[in-house]
């Protein structure tokens, strides 16, 4: 099957959504997105180039290749559940919280991202017959929204 992104940037992609004419088309760039943030993820020489990011008032340029990597999975699980695919959701909930407070960490600004994650992934969770995890979560996002 022939790549119809082949040769274009994470923008590039990006830039073809809003002319999305059905939801499967838009699920195609995401996934795409996915793949293109995952390589940036990738090049990472190790975790501490993580490690390196700014604080303070420099924390607000945190690195593209976070967001970029986070936004699309987000995007797609939203998606997925509205859709009542939750087994599809659920791991790209999984990988987009732990980048989502990691953002946090150095950007406050992204907690409520982090609240409609938790939000769905308890939802995907109780859907899927993992209560006890449901709960757990459930507790996280309590403490979240009360922030």
């Amino acid at each position: 099957m022939e790549d119809k992104f082949k040769g274009l940037s994470y923008g590039e992609v990006l830039d073809l959504l809003p002319n999305c004419k059905n939801l499967d088309d838009e699920i195609e760039i995401y996934k795409k997105l996915v793949e293109l943030g995952e390589k940036e993820i990738a090049e990472l020489k190790d975790e501490e180039d993580l490690l390196e990011l700014p604080t303070g008032e420099a924390a607000f340029c945190v690195p593209d290749f976070l967001d970029h990597y986070a936004a699309p999975m987000d995007n797609l699980s939203q998606i997925y559940v509205r859709r009542k695919e939750y087994a599809k959701a659920l791991p790209l909930l999984e990988q987009v919280l732990p980048i989502y407070r990691t953002l946090e960490i150095f950007n406050p600004n992204y907690t409520y991202q982090r609240v409609y994650a938790t939000e769905r992934l308890v939802e995907c969770l109780k859907e899927l017959g993992k209560k006890n995890l449901a709960t757990l979560y459930g507790y996280e996002l309590k403490h979240l929204r009360s922030s």
